[in-house]
């Protein structure tokens, strides 16, 4: 039987003020939430187009402040067969509860979505990244708006 990896960092409060690059896979890494085209004479690469699922994904995303005031969007994408967050917690003044913990906020929207969808979208875990400075955040950031461009070549790209 294999063995889970733990993906979360050792020792780190997942609950804390901070950002974190997060990347949640379909289950089986269907892509289903958006397609690539190129265009004649298109030079800049593939063109991602949100499929019904990824639409309403998109939504869900765009939500999660609704849900979690102490959280936001600041970066996404939404890819064939996975997504890209750039989440925000906020700590909230003295006396205030933490915001909820990252790996319960993206568990609810996983249930949310999948619920909405009638099926489960979602691989069971997620990959994080706790982002530790403004040039680790640059780089990220950089990454998502690129992902689309290089849809080929990314790790979760899978020839259809």
């Amino acid at each position: 039987m294999n063995e889970r990896k733990p993906l979360r960092l050792k020792g780190y409060h997942y609950g804390q003020g901070g950002y974190y690059f997060v990347t949640v896979c379909t289950k089986g890494r269907r892509a289903i939430l958006s397609f690539a085209s190129v265009g004649a004479g298109h030079l800049a690469g593939p063109t991602l187009h949100l499929t019904a699922r990824g639409q309403m994904v998109e939504e869900a995303i765009l939500n999660i402040n609704a849900a979690y005031p102490n959280v936001s969007v600041d970066k996404y994408v939404v890819m064939p067969n996975h997504i890209h967050l750039i989440l925000r917690l906020e700590q909230g003044p003295a006396g205030c509860p933490a915001p909820t913990e990252l790996p319960k906020i993206l568990g609810a929207w996983k249930s949310l979505t999948s619920r909405a969808a009638g099926e489960t979208l979602w691989q069971r875990s997620f990959y994080d990244h706790v982002i530790r400075n403004e040039a680790d955040y640059l780089r990220i950031w950089n990454y998502i708006d690129t992902n689309p461009l290089k849809w080929t070549e990314d790790e979760y790209y899978i020839k259809s």
